[in-house]
């Protein structure tokens, strides 16, 4: 998902300054008409947005029809406000992109006496959609290597633990063998110096003496 604070102070500082007269977005805009939606964002556009970012994605969708069939009623500088402001609010995800591009091109392509000002407006918002959902696409691929590449890195970690401790396991295993050697020397040695020794040049009895020598 992206992260829309850039775009939303940049929305809401148009408002304020479009709302307050400072600017205009059309070439000859037309008196407002302020419908009950539009005084909710004008008096407060922060709450409104983050309102309907929050809502539903079926509210989104219907609160975008909505702005867009009041700008195209009505295509004033007021609306145009409002459209780019539930726009920038609704398009929080791909399925949303897709959908609120959708719609801005159905108008484009059958609204044929649709204002040039009115489409030069819908275009740029079209656009800027579409490029809207490439980030969320760009950022949701990214996301997925991540995923994979923690998954990976997880499982050779695991290999990793897993070839250390049957290391251990042999090492310990080997050290087991050589103490058991090492007793087995120490056994021998013992016995043999337990022994008794033959003296030199002395014949060792017959235990036969029947069998000749």
């Amino acid at each position: 998902m992206l992260n829309r604070t850039r775009s939303e102070i940049a929305t809401i500082a148009g408002v304020v300054s479009l709302v307050s007269g400072c600017t205009t977005l059309m070439s000859h805009p037309t008196p407002p008409v302020v419908t009950q939606p539009s005084a909710v964002w004008i008096q407060n556009p922060r709450a409104y947005w983050e309102d309907v970012a929050s809502s539903s994605e079926h509210e989104r969708e219907r609160v975008r029809e909505q702005a867009l069939e009041e700008f195209l009623r009505t295509p004033g500088t007021q609306q145009q406000i409002h459209l780019s402001l539930v726009y920038d609010a609704t398009v929080s995800t791909v399925a949303d992109g897709s959908a609120a591009a959708d719609s801005l091109t159905h108008a484009l392509g059958n609204l044929s006496d649709l204002p040039a000002e009115s489409r030069a407006v819908l275009t740029d918002l079209l656009m800027r959609t579409e490029q809207r959902v490439d980030d969320m696409r760009s950022i949701a691929s990214r996301d997925s290597e991540l995923t994979t590449l923690r998954a990976t890195n997880q499982s050779l970690q695991r290999s990793k633990a897993a070839a250390e401790a049957q290391h251990a396991a042999a090492q310990k295993a080997l050290k087991d063998a050589q103490a058991k050697l090492e007793a087995l020397k120490s056994i021998e040695q013992t016995l043999e110096s337990n022994t008794p020794q033959q003296p030199a040049g002395e014949v060792e009895p017959n235990p036969n003496p029947d069998e000749k020598q």
